[in-house]
């Protein structure tokens, strides 16, 4: 949204949709002042929101999902919604279920290169990021496989391996021979691999 304290028409449509064009098209208006949401949803016009519609984009564009989780499980289920706020908060559900997709892809894909420290640590952020969602039986799976003894044990040597690579004061040198040593350490853990990748 676009508002100045000079008589200015800002009805120019779609090319006033973002801060950016803004500022691009209109240098000489000293009293500009830009406000809104930076969250669009397709589909969606946030500026034509209201009532517990417009809180439900109010927690998706703030990022507090859990928020956003229980306001849209009242709207839906509320006999007093109408059908077009049924339909405006459906299309909001869409995207938050893109968005928990995206994460559990994430986490997937961490799993599969080995770094189950990574996918748990991501995993417990994506449980308090996305509380309230129907439980996903993966994600279940995942956190008691990253629970057991074994999960902690591989864990732990992907702690050890973070630390070491992220370290800021080591030296390439120290790094080379700590990653080596690493590798010998720890050859049946998936992070030998990994540290093997680095070193290549």
């Amino acid at each position: 949204n676009l508002y100045s304290t000079q008589s200015i028409d800002f009805d120019f449509g779609p090319v006033w949709t973002t801060a950016i064009n803004a500022l691009v098209f209109a240098p000489g208006f000293r009293n500009l002042r830009i406000t809104g949401s930076g969250l669009i949803i397709s589909g969606l016009d946030h500026n034509k929101l209201t009532g517990p519609v417009r809180a439900v984009f109010s927690a998706l564009a703030d990022e507090k999902y859990p928020t956003a989780v229980s306001l849209l499980t009242k709207v839906m289920e509320d006999p007093k919604t109408t059908a077009d706020d049924q339909k405006k908060a459906e299309i909001m559900q869409a995207y938050l279920m893109k968005k928990v997709a995206a994460e559990r892809q994430t986490i997937e894909q961490l799993v599969a290169e080995g770094d189950s420290f990574s996918a748990a640590t991501r995993l417990s952020a994506f449980e308090k990021n996305y509380k309230g969602i129907a439980p996903i039986p993966e994600m279940t799976e995942l956190k008691e496989r990253f629970e057991s003894a074994e999960g902690r044990k591989e864990q732990a040597i992907g702690r050890r391996y973070q630390t070491m690579v992220n370290a800021p004061t080591m030296t390439f040198a120290n790094r080379l021979t700590a990653l080596t040593k690493f590798i010998k350490e720890n050859s049946e853990s998936p992070y030998a691999t990994i540290a093997q990748k680095r070193l290549a």
